[in-house]
């Protein structure tokens, strides 16, 4: 693990607003968690995540979804997955923030 300081503040403050159950809020913190590990890990995540730190949203913009799971494909397979798993949660809250009443 590489010895860096990453502050996903930014993240975790843009998916808190989309979100107002409480346990979806654990579970996105949850996955922020896993993030920061992953990054922390695997130094090609880290430069290819920074849009996703500065801008949740840009997850949708482009191709930079598919870009991030190229970029996956380079690390461990149970990490791999992790990471899928993580941007599917952060996704899902930003969706279900659009759908709200």
């Amino acid at each position: 693990m590489l010895d860096t300081v990453l502050d996903l503040s930014q993240l975790e403050e843009q998916l808190g607003r989309c979100l107002t159950d409480e346990n979806c809020k654990k579970r996105i913190k949850l996955h922020i968690s896993f993030l920061k590990r992953l990054l922390l890990r695997y130094s090609v995540l880290r430069s290819h995540c920074q849009s996703l730190i500065q801008d949740v949203n840009s997850l949708f913009r482009d191709d930079y979804w598919l870009k991030l799971e190229i970029q996956a494909q380079h690390i461990e397979p149970e990490d791999d997955v992790l990471f899928r798993r993580c941007l599917f949660h952060f996704a899902t809250a930003l969706t279900k923030d659009q759908f709200k009443t």
